[in-house]
């Protein structure tokens, strides 16, 4: 099985993030995505859609991060009990749907 990987032009500065792009593909190690300080985002996955929608995933949350923030809030994470009781619809559910959305949202193309 061959991996694909996307990437977005996503730059964040910030705790945890790659500040060489050429560090970049050995900070991925066993992680599905790294964020290269001023270069935007590295993502991989088994399929291409897996990749997109990881990259398009990390971007979304980077960018509501940036809006809560901005606005004054404070980012917390779920509780380890509420996160309990999230249902699993399974990736593959999830991976259809969300890439069947993305695709909609480019207006004309079709699979």
């Amino acid at each position: 099985m061959s991996a694909a990987v996307a990437t977005a032009g996503l730059a964040v500065t910030g705790c945890g993030v790659v500040s060489s792009a050429g560090l970049g593909l050995d900070a991925l190690g066993d992680r599905p995505v790294v964020v290269l300080r001023a270069h935007g985002l590295t993502s991989t996955g088994e399929t291409l859609p897996q990749a997109v929608l990881r990259a398009v995933s990390v971007h979304t949350i980077a960018r509501l991060s940036l809006a809560v923030v901005s606005a004054g809030g404070t980012l917390v994470d779920l509780p380890a009990d509420d996160m309990a009781e999230l249902p699993d619809l399974g990736g593959a559910f999830n991976l259809g749907t969300a890439w069947r959305h993305e695709l909609s949202r480019l207006g004309g193309y079709r699979e």
